[in-house]
């Protein structure tokens, strides 16, 4: 887990996720109950504003860059698709 202030770049990448589609770099998490580890499912906010696709051999979602701004607390880091149906895993960061 990392961690840091509100506005820390990070720069992340994806693999395995849903192929060709498009993804967007969110800082979310998951308040539903029984889906405690699905990536970003609720609260997402972008760290990027672009669109990415992920391959259409692999699922992989290149390197993509942003800032984390969230209030204190532990987000989940991931690639939501478009229509908010998939995530890739999350990866966990905290503000601090």
């Amino acid at each position: 887990m990392k961690e840091g202030p509100s506005g820390t770049q990070i720069t992340a990448y994806a693999t395995g996720a849903r192929k060709a589609r498009e993804f967007q770099l969110v800082a979310g998490n998951s308040t539903t109950p029984g889906h405690e580890s699905h990536g970003c499912m609720d609260n997402p906010s972008p760290i990027n504003p672009n669109w990415r696709t992920s391959t259409a051999e692999s699922g992989f979602i290149g390197l993509t860059t942003g800032p984390v701004v969230r209030s204190p607390g532990t987000w989940q880091i991931c690639f939501r698709e478009r229509n908010g149906l998939s995530a890739t895993n999350p990866v966990f960061f905290t503000v601090i």
